[in-house]
């Protein structure tokens, strides 16, 4: 087995490419990708740093797991080799203690979607640090 560590910015749209073109050209499929990108930047809470957690750690994130999902094996199967592992490592600044319940249970909710996802993120990005709080106030996206 070879590891290999090639240079990727989860933030970047073209180091995305880049990653995904590289990876590409050298290997039929990915059997595991660990991501270990992330930001905490909440001691210094902004507009732009909130922007900046959403583009790393849930966008940048998702853009590669999607923008490389055509060498990625992630189709549903019961054969374990034709499965990609993705593993996504955190650190406790990611700890949903710090969110009301009712965040806690949307972030847990087994029938959540995409979009869901999505709406909650966008709350996130307009509330700001109330949205960990003001579980009254759900801004609505309609």
């Amino acid at each position: 087995m070879t590891l290999k560590y090639p240079k990727l910015d989860i933030a970047d749209p073209d180091s995305i490419q880049r990653f995904a073109k590289s990876v590409e050209a050298e290997h039929a499929s990915v059997d595991v990708l660990i991501n270990n990108a992330g930001v905490n930047l909440d001691m210094q809470y902004s507009p732009v740093n909130v922007k900046t957690t959403l583009d790393t750690n849930y966008r940048g994130t998702l853009n590669v797991s999607t923008f490389s999902g055509r060498f990625y094996k992630l189709e549903m199967t019961t054969n374990e080799a034709n499965r990609c592992r993705v593993v996504n490592v955190s650190s406790t600044g990611s700890s949903l203690s710090g969110y009301s319940k009712e965040i806690q249970d949307r972030f847990r909710s087994p029938t959540m979607t995409l979009n869901d996802l999505e709406q909650m993120m966008t709350e996130y990005q307009l509330k700001g640090r109330r949205f960990r709080y003001d579980s009254a106030s759900r801004t609505s996206l309609a």
